[in-house]
């Protein structure tokens, strides 16, 4: 009997290793999809024409990532007299592909844009996802890069959807507490991080609860064991912890990150990111703010279910914030 209980028990200690090492590599090892191939089932999804990205005038980019890899990309152009830049940021597991359909608007607001693959993504370096832990440091070199540019002038803004959501808030949440801080907030180039706006799209405002809903809702897991030991596994093999990645705590690190706007889109019928994170995240942040709830719109597709909305409710907070 009780080599039989003994057995039980190491098959259950077992089990639970097991699913919590692959719940760690489905969030910190994606297969990598390259830009270029993927552009076409994208542009059918997102409506834009092929002809249009083939005419748009942009430059490969390749930006050194503080990390010591290169992140790979394009800066797009508006045209003569640009208000600003955008930067752009992708969601989990895909590439800048995925930005096109928003950097579209952005250009039609007469921003030149900068999309990229994020680390271990596309033709970026870099070898594990880590939900915007290291990618929020990449996207502040990328702005420093492009403050640096020789001829740059306006405003910097960044977009992101999914993870790339989460990691535009932490990275201006960081640059802001910074600024805060030393009246300033600065990349070894010398040149500023923070950013003047920020478009977050369907943000996780804390990677362990937003992991801890899927772990319930898809495979009808509990939070706990499998949270923390996904979580040691992933500080062991990449170096964070599934709490260390959390929008809504910088946020608030921040004092509410009063000095940077925050315009947050989700879509009502979101059932993979709940809509509440960003309600909570707008709850968390004083200062410049806005919320647009796009109603039946899943998740990260805002954009696609209402363009017209979308693109109205982003004018008016880029006039707003001018």
């Amino acid at each position: 009997m009780n080599v039989l209980i003994a057995y039980f028990l190491t098959a259950a200690v077992l089990c639970v290793l097991g699913v919590s090492f692959v719940l760690s590599l489905q969030v910190t090892d994606r297969p990598r999809h390259r830009w270029h191939n993927e552009l076409e089932a994208e542009a059918a999804y997102a409506g834009f024409s092929l002809s249009w990205w083939e005419g748009l005038e942009k430059e490969p980019v390749s930006i050194a990532s503080p990390h010591g890899y290169e992140l790979k990309g394009f800066r797009v152009r508006s045209g003569e007299s640009p208000k600003g830049t955008v930067v752009l940021c992708h969601g989990h597991g895909w590439c800048l592909a995925g930005s096109i359909k928003y950097m579209k608007l952005f250009l039609e607001q007469g921003f030149d844009a900068i999309i990229y693959d994020n680390r271990s993504s596309g033709d970026s370096g870099g070898k594990r996802v880590t939900m915007g832990y290291f990618e929020k440091d990449d996207l502040s070199a990328v702005i420093a890069f492009e403050r640096s540019r020789p001829g740059f002038s306006g405003r910097i803004g960044t977009h992101g959807e999914s993870m790339g959501a989460a990691t535009v808030i932490l990275q201006s949440a960081v640059a802001s507490n910074s600024a805060v801080a030393s009246n300033s907030a600065v990349a070894s180039s010398g040149a500023s991080v923070l950013p003047d706006f920020v478009v977050a799209d369907c943000p996780f405002s804390d990677l362990s609860d937003e992991l801890a809903w899927n772990l319930k809702s898809r495979y009808g897991l509990p939070r706990e064991p499998f949270l923390l030991l996904s979580s040691a596994i992933a500080r062991l093999r990449c170096g964070f912890a599934w709490k260390q990645v959390s929008p809504i705590r910088a946020i608030e690190q921040a004092g509410g990150m009063p000095n940077v706007p925050l315009f947050l889109v989700h879509g009502s019928a979101d059932s993979y990111i709940l809509p509440k994170m960003s309600e909570d995240l707008f709850a968390a942040k004083q200062g410049v703010k806005r919320l647009l709830l796009v109603p039946d719109a899943g998740h990260g597709r805002s954009l696609v279910t209402a363009p017209g909305l979308y693109a109205r409710e982003l004018g008016e907070f880029l006039s707003q914030t001018n």
